[in-house]
């Protein structure tokens, strides 16, 4: 009668009759493969709570933003309205039936004593900061809404100025307007610190400080300015037909204002941490099936108790790993977005990611062992049939290669090319990806800044004197250092009004320099009616070639640009055309604009200097847009999913070389009875190892990079820069000459192996 090795197990265990036996025979079982034992519960441990780690780091990227726009009161609709009619549309607005509340938002050019302005939000009514828009507070308190002097920060303002809850300061505006002593209470985060604002410094301040200060800096600015100031009109709505009613009058969505910008990062994080997860849980499961596949050949009977062991050890071992491993779902822009990392949902997850791991990893273990009682033959079919008369080690390593005794050889041989090639392909695509995302963020161009230095109007400049003669000043000066830099370009940029939204305008003064935003597609206008656009105005429908309706003029398409924002123009939305710096009255909030090269060894200081004080020198990374900030705030994630991906492609190589060659033995030991040379052994595995690197390498790194470029392209296209790989050649040198390198390193080690091996087995027999 043939009784299964569970039983059989079970059956022995209830002859003992005594703790004391049952505790002798489980100590003699660890005894005997404890190397095994350990191999596998330190695989579980780890590569388990790897797994399970970036398992919650990607529920946390689908789930946190939904949660963190609820917690912090976004509103459901808004609007951006002039602000000498702010107070009557805020009326109409809390008139209508459905509107819960309605508050005006206002954006200050504000900020501490004795340093530059760094902007501020301030409610201009009461329920800003409570009913509508409440920031999470990472530390410290929320503001007293009702108090003036009292203010809170966002985190990268917290870092760089350095300051904590309870300093007092004193809050100042261009020309000192605004002086107000108060006390940073809190630091707090909210949906505007990560989306158009992401990666910028800035304040929050109190309905109290906009009722006490707002009308005497308003009646300060410029007249210019003063009749393009605007704030934004924010609700909450209960009735679906009244959202749907002010949608259709202009407004939009409430987490319009920020969730663009910051989805897309959020979402590629997302997917890092989906493919880490499950790189993590195959590198598992590969290490556990090899290990309790080999001991299956060995002893079947064996196999059900020493995976069942292994895996309890393991699975125990896991939250212990998950937890040491948690930072990593802290460092990315998740914790930024909700910055309380501790989470019940998490817990509950670690839990039943724990349970569910052990009941699929014991399965698959009783799976393997109840196949292979069931073909108790198999070993000595493996090993004593097919002896193999001498002959070139080559031909020899290409039969193992290729599974050549039965059908389970020729399925292993498969499979271990297969992983080897998936190994292979997710190394080379992480690359791809994460090299062309590196120099995205790091390379201005990326995201049209081809200039070193962008010279504009100084915030606090001379009122009387047109932004385009300062500019003319401020350039007159610059020729006459050639040394310092040349100019590429010049321009106004300002807003536009369109019968749905306001786009920015770049006009650009080709008779002073050649820059133009650099294209992604088309060429460069050539005379004053062609333009080109931005991304998002071609989401909208519109193509090259296409004619547009623009201030009431008429313009064809003729390309499509990436280009920095200069007037609160949301990044992408952009129309760039030639001109004379035409009248400024034609656009909204107009800046005149200088583009700069700077020479040999000059520096923005030295530009500065010589361009004299009514300008502002910005360098080219002072401008990177909120999409490339949010893209570098996924914390390096590429990084260790790249880590993890060597890990398991050298893994799979390694464990298949040794579980293919270690029974061969008995074939080795024949060669070398035969007359073959240690090394015709060595060779064999050799020629083994490169057959399944030159396979895996050849599909593998073609995949990775058709793989890595498609990711790569979509990223791209919804961060709105450009979608060029990064030297994916390169790429290709670097994944080749490593997998040549591993081969090798394998290969020795392995073949070292079969000949001690061969050499043993001969002195036996």
């Amino acid at each position: 009668m043939v009784v299964h090795p569970l039983v059989a197990a079970g059956m022995s265990v209830l002859q003992v009759g005594s703790t004391g036996a049952i505790t002798m025979w489980v100590r003699s079982q660890i005894r005997r493969d404890w190397r095994a034992l350990t191999l596998i519960a330190l695989s579980v441990a780890i590569a388990g709570g790897f797994a399970m780690t970036a398992g919650i780091g990607a529920r946390r990227a689908a789930s946190t933003w939904d949660q963190f726009l609820t917690r912090t009161n976004m509103p459901d609709v808004a609007k951006e309205v002039l602000s000498s009619e702010s107070g009557a549309a805020l009326a109409e607005l809390r008139s209508r039936e459905g509107v819960t509340s309605a508050v005006r938002m206002s954006y200050m050019s504000v900020g501490l004593e004795g340093a530059e302005p760094t902007g501020a939000f301030v409610g201009r009514d009461p329920g800003f900061g409570t009913e509508i828009y409440r920031p999470v507070v990472v530390s410290g308190r929320a503001a007293d809404p009702t108090r003036a002097d009292e203010f809170t920060i966002n985190p990268v303002m917290a870092e760089s100025a350095g300051l904590r809850p309870g300093e007092r300061v004193i809050i100042v505006s261009p020309d000192d307007v605004v002086h107000q002593p108060a006390t940073m209470v809190g630091i707090t985060v909210g949906a505007f610190d990560t989306g158009v604002n992401g990666g910028t410094q800035g304040m929050l301040l109190t309905p109290a400080f906009g009722a006490k200060w707002f009308a005497a800096y308003f009646a300060a600015l410029p007249a210019t300015t003063q009749a393009a100031y605007r704030d934004a009109l924010l609700a909450q709505v209960a009735a679906p037909h009244t959202t749907a009613q002010l949608l259709g009058e202009q407004y939009v969505g409430g987490t319009d204002l920020a969730g663009d910008d910051v989805t897309a990062a959020l979402g590629a994080e997302g997917t890092a941490y989906t493919v880490l997860a499950v790189v993590a849980a195959l590198g598992t499961l590969i290490a556990i099936g090899q290990v309790v596949s080999r001991r299956v050949r060995r002893r079947a009977v064996q196999a059900p108790t020493l995976a069942a062991m292994g895996l309890a050890v393991g699975a125990l071992l896991v939250p212990v790993v998950a937890y040491l491993a948690s930072p990593l779902t802290g460092r990315g822009l998740v914790a930024q977005v909700d910055p309380n990392r501790a989470h019940v949902t998490d817990t509950l997850v670690m839990a039943g990611g724990t349970v569910a791991g052990f009941i699929v990893l014991v399965g698959v273990a009783v799976a393997a062992a109840w196949r292979a009682y069931a073909r108790p033959g198999h070993e000595s079919a493996r090993t004593r049939a097919n002896l193999m008369l001498p002959g070139p080690a080559g031909m020899f390593g290409g039969r193992v290669a290729a599974g050549w005794v039965g059908r389970s050889d020729r399925a292993a041989a498969r499979a271990h090319v297969a992983l080897s090639t998936l190994a292979v392909a997710s190394v080379t695509a992480t690359l791809v990806w994460s090299g062309a995302a590196g120099h995205a963020v790091a390379t201005p161009a990326r995201y049209g800044a081809t200039w070193d230095a962008a010279v504009i109007p100084a915030a606090d400049g001379p009122d009387d004197l047109d932004s385009v003669k300062i500019i003319d000043d401020a350039q007159a000066r610059l020729t006459a250092h050639p040394g310092i830099g040349s100019v590429l370009g010049r321009g106004v940029a300002g807003m536009v009004e369109t019968d749905s939204e306001r786009i920015e305008v770049l006009q650009i003064d080709r008779a002073a320099g050649s820059w133009w935003p650099p294209l992604l597609a088309g060429r460069v206008p050539e005379n004053p009616y062609e333009i080109t656009v931005g991304s998002r105005v071609l989401d909208t429908g519109v193509r090259l070639g296409d004619q547009v309706v623009i201030g009431g003029g008429s313009f064809t398409v003729v390309g499509e640009h990436v280009a920095s924002t200069w007037s609160n123009g949301d990044f992408g939305e952009t129309v760039a055309t030639t001109g004379n710096a035409v009248a400024q009255s034609d656009l909204d909030v107009p800046t005149a604009v200088m583009w700069v090269g700077l020479g040999h060894d000059a520096s923005l200081e030295q530009l500065a200097t010589i361009v004299g004080d009514a300008v502002e020198v910005r360098g080219a990374t002072e401008v990177q847009p909120s999409q490339v900030t949010n893209l570098a705030g996924i914390g390096r994630l590429d990084e260790l999913l790249l880590l993890v991906c060597v890990l398991l492609a050298f893994a799979t190589l390694a464990n298949g070389i040794v579980i293919a060659t270690k029974p061969r033995q008995r074939d080795h030991a024949t060669m070398r009875a035969l007359g073959a040379a240690p090394s015709a052994v060595a060779g064999s595995v050799l020629w083994h190892t490169t057959i399944v690197t030159a396979i895996g390498g050849v599909v593998g790194v073609s995949l990775g990079v058709i793989a890595g470029a498609m990711a790569w392209r979509h990223t791209a296209h919804t961060a709105l820069i450009g979608g060029a790989l990064h030297r994916p050649g390169v790429v290709v040198f670097v994944v080749l000459t490593m997998l040549f390198a591993m081969g090798l390193l394998v290969a020795g080690a392995a073949g070292a192996g079969a000949v001690r091996r061969s050499r043993a087995r001969l002195s036996i027999e």
